[in-house]
């Protein structure tokens, strides 16, 4: 009796552990059920000028492993161009613009959010030539003495650093001794891929395109009160269904982390 007494107390206890264990599980999975509930993924487009491609693919990585729930998908082209995809309505939730140009122009037509707007870095214009260039150039008004030229630059009418190096031409008052020998380009790093191949004789990109490439010599840098400042303003565009995730990323962009990244790639910082 004692031993049957024995062998029922100690299957209850065994069956009251197992049961326990399960209902401990249960809940367990169901909390974990809830917090993936409460942090569904969420996926954001960003439109971001080319010039920048390289400092925002690695806060992207930095951002996804910060906020793993957030996954980015950038587009990198002309801030022309991308402008041009927003008023056609493109999937697109913040848009980086290498110039306050194309800002302004979405803003006239209630396409982005004019409070998310802030400055995230600035940057310098520089005359370039291919490393192994031979030819006498020191400074921009050189370029009116060589006759046989071609100088890449991107298309004043979508390519920000194109428009700042138009301004430069209109300053220098040579725009009429260098205009026949212009050679355009759809963003500022097609512009550096035809002077670092050699294939044109000069061109006109950012500070900071020059310093990743051993390819190109920098001339000049070029004086700042010759164009308008050269600022990289980003934004929410109106149309984008995850404005409040799109905030949390500009406001990444203003951390100490993605600043060190755009400083360590040239770029200009306010503070």
């Amino acid at each position: 009796m004692k031993k049957n007494r024995l062998l029922k107390l100690t299957s209850y206890i065994m069956t009251t552990i197992l049961l326990t264990t399960a209902c401990s599980a249960g809940t367990q999975v169901n909390i974990i059920q809830q917090e993936n509930q409460a942090k569904p993924e969420t996926s954001l487009t960003i439109g971001c000028a080319a010039g920048l491609t390289d400092a925002i693919t690695e806060i992207k990585d930095l951002y996804e492993i910060a906020y793993p729930e957030t996954k980015l998908t950038l587009n990198f082209a002309s801030s022309g161009t991308l402008m041009q995809q927003i008023e056609q309505g493109a999937d697109m939730d913040v848009f980086i613009s290498a110039s306050n140009k194309q800002i302004n122009a979405l803003k006239e037509k209630d396409l982005i959010v004019n409070e998310s707007l802030s400055i995230i870095a600035a940057n310098s214009l520089v005359l370039i030539v291919p490393k192994d260039s031979d030819l006498d150039i020191k400074s921009t008004l050189d370029l009116v003495n060589h006759d046989n030229i071609k100088i890449a630059v991107g298309d004043p009418g979508f390519v920000p650093a194109g428009k700042y190096a138009d301004e430069v031409f209109n300053s220098l008052k040579i725009t009429d001794f260098v205009k026949d020998k212009l050679v355009y380009g759809k963003d500022v790093r097609e512009v550096l891929a035809w002077v670092e191949s050699g294939n044109l004789d000069a061109g006109f990109v950012y500070h900071t395109d020059a310093l990743i490439t051993d390819k190109v010599k920098i001339i000049e840098l070029i004086d700042s009160s010759l164009h308008s400042p050269i600022v990289y303003p980003a934004c929410i565009v109106m149309s984008s269904k995850k404005q409040e995730a799109s905030a949390d990323f500009i406001t990444y962009l203003s951390s100490e982390d993605a600043k060190n990244i755009l400083k360590d790639y040239g770029f200009l910082l306010s503070n």
